[in-house]
């Protein structure tokens, strides 16, 4: 379960940056925010629902407020000009469709698998919360836990889109973009070792999870190497 709040603490310093630096008007950290905003609400749903110490609902609800004004400023700009979110949603929609259509290099490949694998798991967490709460003796707790893995997995998924969407831009060896792929590396680890404890069944389920791990951890590593070459 740390794994999920590792990443969201990831990516607030990531969005930390990027209000410092002025950059919140980019696709990339609108999409950023929008995830951490998905990620506290679910994961307050399922805090609440497994009845988890106050501090976790707390600390979800200050994630839900800080990326929410996030998104706002990335999309009004600190002048708070009037735009409309329904288009920019509607808009960062149809881009999202269209770039997981186009596979431009190896490496986008890669991240588009990693982010259909991750998108997969959503739908199916997202399936079986929906038949814990169409249940008549449907548990309380059984379903927080899910709803935190459902949190965990979206989180994952996008990570992986923006990362794909970086691909294909060969911006990979942008300073958000390396440290997304050594957060991922990390939290993939994790999530494989966790999975090897689990049971025999699950190993082929772990050894994708290290497969993940390797992959972002190699286009981390290399793009620092790269980025460094050019100094």
């Amino acid at each position: 379960y740390g794994v999920g709040p590792f990443l969201q603490a990831g990516i607030a310093y990531i969005l930390k940056g990027a209000a410092e630096n002025d950059r919140l008007r980019s696709d990339t950290y609108k999409r950023l925010n929008l995830a951490v905003f998905q990620f506290g609400l679910i994961s307050l749903l399922a805090f609440i629902k497994m009845k988890s110490n106050p501090i976790l609902t707390i600390s979800s609800i200050i994630a839900m407020i800080n990326s929410i004004k996030g998104y706002g400023y990335g999309l009004k700009g600190w002048e708070l000009t009037p735009t409309s979110a329904k288009e920019d949603l509607l808009k960062g929609i149809s881009s999202n469709l269209s770039c997981m259509t186009k596979i431009p290099n190896i490496k986008s490949a890669g991240y588009w698998a990693a982010t259909v694998a991750m998108v997969s798991m959503t739908v199916a967490k997202a399936y079986e919360v929906l038949n814990i709460l169409i249940s008549s003796s449907g548990d309380s707790f059984l379903l927080g836990t899910r709803l935190f893995r459902l949190a965990k997995y979206k989180l994952f998924s996008v990570i992986m889109f923006t990362l794909k969407d970086a691909a294909d831009r060969g911006r990979l060896e942008g300073t958000t973009f390396v440290e997304l792929n050594l957060m991922a590396a990390v939290s993939y680890a994790l999530w494989a070792v966790y999975a090897m404890q689990d049971s025999v069944q699950t190993m082929p389920y772990a050894a994708s999870m290290g497969l993940i791990s390797l992959f972002t951890a190699f286009n981390g590593l290399s793009s620092i190497l790269m980025k460094d070459s050019k100094k």
